[in-house]
């Protein structure tokens, strides 16, 4: 497994995981998540089109702030929210004196981010595809037989950010 990957079966695991039968539920919700790691979260209005999202720890706060575009649909705004919880996940396990110095990363929708070349967005990406669709979960899903809009709905997500994941998994001329 990736990073991402590990950082997001963790966090399911540690965060959304019943404890009692080991089972997972769909779809999974980034905003309880961030809520038990103690990551704050606000969604804020009238924040740039190419803004999705924000996370922010000034050296004298306790906790990350993740800001959430709250124009943006809420499938959009789901998967941004997992991203920072990637980038929060990151920056705890690879580079903890950020928490003590401050974090000030700016997530914006544009054609540099869309290209996937820098690592650290790969990877916030990579973990919050992970988060909201497990790969275990896509793959019995697929060869359920369940339709594209019956999955996005299931996981929560958008059709673009589900067939970017069954490309990602090699699945896409299977579902």
């Amino acid at each position: 497994m990736s990073t991402a990957e590990t950082r997001a079966f963790e966090t399911i695991r540690e965060h959304w995981m019943n404890e009692d039968d080991n089972k997972v539920t769909f779809p999974i919700d980034p905003y309880i998540i961030a809520e038990r790691m103690g990551l704050r979260v606000e969604h804020r209005v009238g924040l740039p089109d190419d803004v999705s999202g924000i996370l922010l720890k000034e050296p004298e706060d306790t906790t990350p702030l993740a800001l959430v575009n709250y124009d943006h649909p809420a499938t959009r705004r789901r998967f941004t929210l997992a991203h920072e919880i990637g980038h929060y996940t990151y920056i705890r396990e690879k580079e903890p004196h950020k928490l003590k110095e401050g974090i000030g990363l700016v997530e914006r929708r544009d054609e540099i981010a869309g290209r996937g070349k820098d690592r650290r967005e790969i990877d916030a990406n990579a973990f919050a595809a992970n988060l909201l669709m497990p790969e275990g979960a896509v793959r019995i899903w697929v060869y359920e037989g369940k339709t594209r809009a019956q999955m996005a709905n299931d996981f929560g997500v958008s059709l673009k950010a589900l067939e970017n994941r069954l490309n990602a998994l090699g699945l896409s001329r299977v579902a």
